[in-house]
């Protein structure tokens, strides 16, 4: 055995690295489903939400329209949110 410190190899032991399986895709549970989100929310609430829905297949509307088929708040319930997808 040699009592020189540096005489052992520099190289780092190369491990095979295993394959990443590859992540699968998120369902699409609000495929087909657009949504308004209304009002105040919480502290980072509004960006989870966001988050949430377009991640999960949803679409938002910038604003109240015909398109919108759910309705997201945080506030009282307002009887025009009743009126939504209605023809």
């Amino acid at each position: 055995p040699s009592s020189d410190p540096y005489g052992g190899s520099t190289e780092e032991n190369e491990e095979e690295e295993e394959e990443e399986e590859p992540i699968p895709p998120l369902p699409d549970f609000f495929e087909d489903k657009t949504f308004f989100l209304h009002g105040d929310f919480g502290e980072g609430e509004g960006r989870l939400l966001l988050r949430y829905l377009t991640a999960f297949g949803g679409t938002l509307a910038p604003y109240m329209n015909d398109s919108v088929t759910h309705v997201v708040t945080a506030q009282e319930w307002e009887p025009a949110f009743t009126e939504v997808g209605r023809p």
